[in-house]
Order: C-alpha cells, then sequence, then structure tokens
C-alpha cells in the first residue's frame, strides 16, 4: 500500500513574481494512452484554468489537447503518460484534496505525477513538472484541484 503525506491546507508562502516570456513554444513529448484515456484527458485539460500559478499561457509543439505549459521556464502539464517508473508500492506520495501525488524531485524541478481513477481497473496518470524557481511543488498543483477533482467525479 502506498504511503500518504499529507499537506498542510494553509499554506503560508510569499511568491516572487516570475517573468514571462511566451515568445516560443515549449516542446513536450505527446503521450500516447488508450482512446478512452485520451477522451477523459481531453475533458480534464478542458478544465485547467487558463493561467497557473500566475503564470501565462504558452503553446506547446507539437500542438495537442494532452498538453499545456505556461511561463518561463515553463511549467508543464501532460495527460495520458505512463505510470512513473520509479514509483513502487512503498514510494511515499503527497496527497492534495484526495488526489494521490507521486514526486521525483530534481535540481532544477519537481516532477509530480497524479493517479486519477476512471472506474475499476482503469487509471489515468497525469504529470506536472514544476522547476525549482517555482517553489514548492505541490503549491503549483493546488490549482489543478478542480479539474483533477472534476475528472475523479465524472467516472463514477
Amino acid at each position: 500500500m502506498l504511503t500518504r503525506i499529507r499537506t498542510v491546507a494553509a499554506v503560508s508562502l510569499a511568491v516572487v513574481s516570475v517573468a514571462s516570456c511566451a515568445s516560443s513554444s515549449v516542446p513536450l513529448l505527446v503521450p500516447t494512452p488508450t482512446s478512452q484515456v485520451a477522451s477523459a484527458c481531453g475533458s480534464l485539460m478542458a478544465q485547467v484554468p487558463p493561467r497557473l500559478f500566475d503564470q501565462s499561457p504558452r503553446a506547446t509543439t507539437p500542438r495537442s489537447t494532452l498538453t499545456k505549459a505556461w511561463g518561463n521556464p515553463a511549467l508543464t502539464l501532460r495527460c495520458g503518460v505512463d505510470r512513473p517508473s520509479t514509483l513502487r508500492a512503498t514510494s511515499d506520495l503527497v496527497e492534495i484534496s484526495g488526489t494521490d501525488w507521486f514526486a521525483e524531485e530534481g535540481a532544477s524541478a519537481t516532477v509530480l505525477t497524479a493517479r486519477i481513477p476512471r472506474g475499476p481497473g482503469q487509471i489515468m496518470w497525469l504529470e506536472l513538472v514544476v522547476p525549482a524557481r517555482y517553489g514548492p511543488a505541490a503549491l503549483v498543483a493546488t490549482e489543478l484541484v478542480p479539474a483533477v477533482n472534476t475528472a475523479t467525479t465524472t467516472a463514477s
């Protein structure tokens, strides 16, 4: 069973304003999920806010309904990705409003991957990459809660 680490609901953080340069598109590998997951991802991505962590949207290359990006350096979101290969049954997870996120922290960015149940035996994976300069990745992920909760609710 996966271990959960609960996030504190009230977090006080001074956020340094980060300049956004949206002149160039962000290259992203487009996931190749099943058609059923791709459809669910399309619905989820349509619910994602136009701005994330006060960052302006950026185009992604190639264009896809399964990818989004904001700011510079880019915050990126991909839906329909594979289960992280480093995720184990004993891995610690961060729970954000009822959704479990697996965090892989690197020197320049944190990769958060959410496991979103879509029904019996059906899982959809959502990947958020948060460059270190934005601060705690979990704070950025909280802005995706309404979209993720909608995806989880519509699966029932």
